[in-house]
């Protein structure tokens, strides 16, 4: 019974992680595109289409957006690292927008963005990763559930993860998050030294990977 009730409890905080986590809304891609994408209008003296100085703007905005996320070095909070990753799925949800476009202009701007993007992924997710597994690591830590890090790899080590559903059950409720943080992998003990552990292996993108 006491196995029990801590096991309910163990979820019940991971599902009131999950939803700290993502607190953000999902948005219709398809959308979102035909609402942002721009309509060019031929000249009827010549062939020639000036850039939007909007849609200028608008990846120059992105890059400074970039800019800004690079260089934060305040501490990192789950709800903060959360509102940067929605900045930072803003900005590639700009250069995708833009990347098929053929004006030179924007070219250089969607070149210069695509870059940028790759920079910042590059710096912030393993910053993320590792700020991630000590924000949790202190919420479970009151369920005697341990948490380490190493590389992209997560691994919890609890009692309660002597029962296999204990594992599939927790894994299914922390999958989107630790996704979104690209982890590769998860592990799941139920003591330190257990060789015959479980794992989960993560379909994340790479850190570089737009």
């Amino acid at each position: 019974m006491k196995k029990t009730l801590l096991f309910i409890g163990v979820i019940i905080l991971f599902i009131s992680i999950v939803k700290m986590c993502n607190s953000y809304a999902e948005i219709d891609e398809r959308q979102e595109f035909l609402k942002n994408t721009p309509v060019d209008i031929p000249s009827k003296t010549d062939n020639v289409v000036e850039v939007q100085e909007t849609d200028s703007m608008k990846i120059s905005n992105a890059i400074e957006t970039l800019n800004s996320l690079s260089s934060y070095s305040g501490n990192l909070t789950i709800e903060g690292m959360n509102s940067n990753l929605d900045a930072l799925n803003s900005t590639i949800k700009t250069y995708k927008l833009y990347n098929a476009s053929k004006k030179s202009e924007i070219v250089r701007l969607t070149n210069k963005l695509k870059i940028k993007i790759i920079k910042t992924q590059v710096k912030l997710f393993p910053k993320y990763r590792k700020a991630y597994a000590n924000e949790i690591k202190n919420k479970l830590w009151e369920n005697n559930i341990k948490v380490s890090i190493q590389n992209k790899t997560l691994t919890l080590t609890g009692g309660t993860f002597a029962s296999n559903k204990n594992k599939k059950d927790a894994f299914d409720v922390m999958h989107p998050i630790i996704k979104r943080y690209r982890f590769k992998r998860i592990n799941f003990k139920w003591y330190e030294y257990d060789d015959e552990y479980t794992y989960w292996t993560i379909d994340s993108q790479s850190d570089n990977e737009i």
